[in-house]
């Protein structure tokens, strides 16, 4: 299979087998590793990308009329063989996709599922890893710098086309304050602008002077938005992204809940990458 060499060891891999089996677990793969596709058809909609690195702030990107997307999802992924037989085969519908990867297993055997899996994980690293030397090459960050700011700068150098505006918090890490001094104001590669950077600032304090600091810079972020956008930020669009993410919170606690009594039965390296999955998808809502 492309990309795997036949006598590397993926045993640890085996115990996924199961756990990619599940129709939504799959489902939530193929929506992750499909990002630049979303990119595409949500620039035909004329709709504005903000690149988030975190998952604060982004139901103020979406009650604005933009899109937040985490650029880590957005990759060299489409083109694996495997990524586009599973995007290609859910048009026919979810039912027959399945019914044709268990149809596989009982052909090939639990082998060919491990090489599977290994492919999609293996697929997603090397991704990674060549934004992580993008970086190393430019000399923008040290070899201590942290992997996610590492990887953050080579995604931006790779996909700044792509984006409209991004947006930064203030954090108390000084690898991520270096990261948004970096793209703050990032030139456009065909030399039409640059990419503007809105802060969001967040509070030391736990008290009403912290309180009101942080409802002024949230309005004044809003209004940076919205010129951007051209459109207006309702309270009901507020409200309609909070009640989502809350949901969606929700959710992830239950499903925390019900793998604490032994109710979902995946192996722990299955439950482990699932969750992963399911927290940084949380970051944009996968768009």
């Amino acid at each position: 299979m492309s990309g795997i060499e036949i006598s590397r060891d993926i045993s640890q891999y085996k115990p996924m087998i199961k756990g990619i089996m599940l129709e939504n677990y799959l489902k939530l793969v193929i929506a992750f590793l499909t990002g630049e596709r979303q990119i595409n058809y949500l620039k035909k909609q004329n709709k504005k990308i903000c690149l988030i690195s975190l998952p604060w702030g982004k139901e103020l990107i979406f009650a604005a009329g933009a899109v937040p997307i985490h650029f880590p999802r957005v990759g060299d992924f489409e083109s694996h063989p495997i990524v586009k037989a599973l995007t290609f085969g859910k048009k026919f519908g979810w039912i027959n996709l399945m019914n044709a990867v268990r149809n596989l297993k009982r052909i090939l055997g639990e082998n060919y599922y491990a090489k599977f899996i290994y492919e999609i994980i293996y697929n997603i690293f090397a991704n990674y890893d060549r934004y992580i030397k993008i970086g190393e090459e430019d000399g923008i960050f040290p070899l201590d710098a942290c992997f996610g700011t590492r990887m953050l700068y080579g995604n931006i150098i790779d996909n700044a086309k792509d984006v409209d505006f991004s947006l930064g918090l203030g954090t108390r890490c000084n690898w991520f304050s270096k990261y948004f001094e970096v793209v703050r104001d990032f030139p456009k590669p065909d030399n039409s602008g640059v990419i503007p950077l809105l802060m969001l600032e967040i509070p030391n304090i736990n008290d009403s002077n912290g309180f009101n600091t942080l409802k002024e810079n949230i309005n004044q972020l809003l209004a940076k938005i919205e010129d951007i956008t051209e459109k207006s930020v309702t309270d009901n669009s507020l409200k309609k992204y909070a009640k989502l993410t809350n949901t969606i919170r929700r959710n992830i606690r239950k499903l925390m809940y019900f793998w604490s009594k032994e109710y979902i039965k995946l192996p722990p390296l299955a439950y482990t990458n699932l969750f992963a999955l399911i927290h940084i998808a949380f970051t944009d809502l996968l768009g």
